[in-house]
């Protein structure tokens, strides 16, 4: 399995399967790569697990009432049980000595195990001494034919049930919590590396765009926004290394110039995350200048990096 000729769908896909952990060994091994290089790919990823975060967020554990657990123990009590011989032995009928009830279990669920165990070992050497040799039925092979599956069909079938599956958690997650998800299902809503409470504010909003495009010098840039939280966040991959007395700097740029909204340094691998300091005000670019260690009042470099942002 290669990226090189991957449809926007199976991209989706193999997003989708990454975070519920429904990939095989190859499968895994692509994501990993495009996950640690690609921040349109991390973005989708943090899509879905925003959704099972939220569904697991909406359920709280359901512990069963005694009245319940009460009736499911009598409804097994009048069960009929099969017999040795195929014949059905209704509770109360001769049972091998040691043979744990429904009553021991609930109570002692250890010891139960111990005399059913000892109870088998009983009957299986009983009957094994017993029993004549030519009683014994022959073994019948089977005629049965399996039909075999494809393993590129086997795949498709997986994902198109991840695909499903996935559209399913974020419809019931829309349903029962009423959230407005629109575009911010398929948008970045959990920052793989966000511990800012903010941040994971920002990515978890129903009304988050974004914007993907290369960065001048090398790498790529994903910006995402909200209108709502009047934030915006950026993550970046493959940038060129920068000397050590140089860092990044961020700006929101409007018509009246750039206000400075930040500095960080890229990370050696993978997606760094970075939120912009600052309110976003409509209209406003997000710009990126590479600037003297401590950052800068004014951009003092052309800009490698420039998106503007809209509310539409």
């Amino acid at each position: 399995m290669t990226t090189t000729n991957m449809t926007p769908e199976e991209r989706e896909s193999l997003a989708a399967g990454f975070a519920l952990d429904a990939l095989d060994a190859e499968e895994t091994r692509v994501a990993q790569a495009l996950l640690n290089s690609d921040p349109a790919f991390a973005a989708e990823v943090a899509s879905f697990d925003s959704v099972t975060d939220g569904l697991a967020a909406l359920v709280a554990p359901a512990v069963p009432s005694a009245a319940l657990r009460g009736s499911i123990l009598d409804a097994i009590q009048t069960l009929p049980q099969q017999g040795a011989q195929g014949t059905e032995a209704t509770v109360g009928s001769a049972v091998p000595s040691g043979t744990p009830t429904v009553a021991s279990v609930v109570a002692s669920p250890a010891a139960a195990a111990a005399a059913a165990e000892s109870s088998a070992d009983t009957a299986v050497s009983g009957s094994a001494s017993s029993a004549p040799a030519d009683s014994v039925a022959p073994v019948v092979p089977s005629t049965r034919t399996v039909e075999s599956t494809p393993v590129t069909r086997a795949r498709g079938s997986r994902l198109r049930g991840v695909r499903l599956l996935t559209g399913v958690l974020a419809a019931v997650l829309l349903v029962v919590a009423g959230v407005g998800l629109g575009r911010s299902v398929f948008a970045p809503t959990v920052a793989p590396e966000a511990s800012d409470h903010t941040l994971t504010s920002l990515l978890a909003s129903a009304d988050l765009q974004r914007s993907s495009t290369p960065v001048t010098g090398g790498g790529t840039a994903t910006v995402v926004w909200s209108p709502d939280h009047a934030r915006a966040a950026i993550a970046t991959s493959d940038l060129p290394e920068l000397g050590k007395d140089r860092v990044l700097e961020l700006w929101l740029i409007d018509g009246s110039g750039a206000r400075a909204a930040g500095t960080f340094t890229p990370g050696d691998s993978g997606v760094t995350w970075t939120l912009l300091d600052g309110t976003l005000k409509p209209g406003d670019s997000v710009g990126m200048t590479v600037e003297p260690k401590g950052g800068s009042k004014a951009p003092t470099t052309d800009p490698i990096l420039v998106v503007g942002t809209s509310t539409s």
